[in-house]
């Protein structure tokens, strides 16, 4: 189907977004007063955003564009298998809520803005912070790549196969690269608040319009010929994405929302502990909503065989075939929506990591300046800083436009299905979590432990992974076919607990500011 309507729907809410966008860059000069814009409030827009906005943000970030793509392209091939993501997306709002009463303090009271801040906070290292920071980059660019694919299947679609999909990926990814640059968390907030709404009402209405078109109105209907069409989806079977992938999937996807950079982000921005936990209570009870791509995928199962060409896009195919313009707009507007909600944040993330956690922390290394927490207040402080952050603000909108450059470059290369690329990257960023959580709760890990720990589990997901590429003829039973970051997450713990065991107390009296500020990290 080739209409006018879905362009035209889209246009609308990009002139939205930039009117929020707009109006947030506006409202922040005048909080500001004329004063030069820091890097926290760039990243975290100080600390000041109410729960529904702190909610709508991490809704939007987690249930993607990919989620009526890739996630829909997955249950079309294997079935109910990929419902995991519903139970780990419920759990990502539980983690979150416990996190807070954690976090939030003490990014409050010194200023962090990211995960690597906490790091640097509690070990009193730059060097942990700047391995943290280097491997979240490495793995968390890959959400980049598979959204920019996304935006890509939508214009392609959209346009009845005129526009071709890096050409549209291209343009529409410009727009959130725009809004980002200008007005940093403060627009991302605004249109991912906006954005939320969006997905959420269009997707409700999407899948009522499928049933009733397709199947009078019959959920019954449209299961049963779902099922016949293939009885073994609807079992957890013996293959590639069996009991193993299952476990794995579940285990995976939870663990990782407790070091997910956005996560983190989310938390910085709430004005209380109190706004975070009502935020992530909101997001652990919208997890069940995520069971609406499964419905989607029965949808296009019960249209039998031929009937869609390519799994990831079957959504945007079924409304297309409908030649209903009105809902192809309505579609392809929501997913537009729910593909720039994932993007802008995970960009102004990644960005803020490089410029803070890497540039900003390699000078800071090179200069012997303090860590966070033990730089004494004095009053040449203030236009020290206000200088050194108006570059970090300026570093951090170069770096969004050379990510968002290089994430469109890698989008062109043939990728195999998105769910698969997004289990790769969490398994990967997995590798930093005994660092991370162990520091926040256990007082005898070290610096040393931290990063060898992070050494050794990237180091042995790396290996596993070229091994089971080439060296296993089965590669769907290596390791049982249980996720290969499991087990190289083993490694990094026990690696994490003897290095902290031997070395805490080296740790502790090699000076004694240091292990003030730690043990009032837990006192606190």
């Amino acid at each position: 189907m080739t209409t006018p309507i879905p362009f035209i729907m889209m246009g609308i809410y990009i002139v939205i977004v930039l009117c929020l966008s707009c109006k947030s860059v506006i409202a922040g000069r005048l909080i500001r007063k004329g004063k030069a814009q820091t890097f926290e409030d760039f990243f975290t827009g100080n600390k000041s955003m109410s729960a529904v906005v702190v909610g709508l943000v991490t809704i939007v970030t987690f249930y993607s564009g990919t989620t009526f793509t890739g996630r829909v392209g997955f249950f079309y091939h294997y079935g109910v298998i990929a419902l995991t993501t519903v139970f780990s997306c419920a759990a990502s709002g539980i983690v979150m809520f416990f996190l807070a009463e954690k976090i939030w303090p003490m990014a409050k009271k010194y200023h962090c803005s990211t995960l690597s801040d906490i790091l640097e906070l509690r070990y009193q290292s730059r060097y942990v912070k700047l391995l943290a920071a280097f491997i979240i980059i490495s793995f968390n660019i890959i959400w980049l790549i598979t959204e920019i694919r996304t935006l890509g299947i939508i214009v392609h679609i959209a346009s009845g196969g005129i526009i071709a999909q890096a050409t549209g990926a291209g343009l529409a990814f410009s727009i959130v690269i725009l809004y980002v640059c200008t007005g940093g968390v403060r627009s991302v907030a605004m249109v991912d608040s906006f954005s939320a709404l969006v997905m959420l009402c269009g997707s409700a209405i999407c899948v009522i319009f499928l049933i009733v078109w397709y199947y009078d109105g019959s959920i019954q209907q449209m299961t049963w010929r779902a099922i016949a069409k293939d009885p073994q989806l609807w079992v957890v079977g013996d293959n590639e994405f069996g009991f193993p992938y299952w476990i794995s999937s579940i285990t995976v996807s939870t663990l990782v929302m407790l070091i997910y950079p956005s996560n983190y982000m989310s938390i910085c921005m709430g004005n209380s502990v109190r706004a975070v936990k009502k935020a992530a209570l909101a997001v652990s009870c919208s997890g069940p909503w995520l069971m609406v791509y499964g419905i989607i995928a029965m949808a296009a199962l019960g249209l039998g065989g031929g009937a869609i060409h390519n799994p990831e896009s079957a959504l945007l195919e079924m409304i297309s075939y409908s030649g209903c313009g009105l809902m192809l707009g309505i579609v392809t507007t929501f997913i537009f929506a729910a593909s720039l909600g994932t993007l802008d944040s995970t960009l102004i993330s990644l960005s803020g990591i490089l410029s803070n956690d890497i540039v900003i922390n390699m000078n800071h290394i090179a200069t012997h300046k303090a860590c966070i927490g033990q730089q004494e207040e004095n009053p040449a402080q203030p236009k020290k800083i206000k200088s050194s952050t108006g570059a970090e603000v300026k570093l951090t909108r170069c770096f969004i436009l050379l990510l968002g450059i290089s994430a469109w470059f890698l989008s062109l290369r043939d990728l195999p299905l998105l769910v698969l690329l997004a289990n790769y990257a969490s398994n990967g960023i997995l590798q930093i979590l005994p660092a991370t959580i162990g520091g926040l709760y256990w007082k005898k890990a070290t610096p040393a432990g931290a990063m060898t720990s992070m050494v050794a589990g990237v180091s042995a997901f790396l290996l596993l992974n070229f091994i089971k590429e080439n060296f296993y003829q089965n590669s769907e039973h290596f390791m049982g076919g249980y996720f290969l970051g499991l087990p190289a997450l083993l490694v990094g713990l026990i690696v994490f607990i003897a290095v902290s065991l031997l070395t805490w107390r080296k740790f502790y009296a090699a000076e004694e500011n240091r292990r003030s500020i730690v043990s009032q990290l837990f006192m606190e």
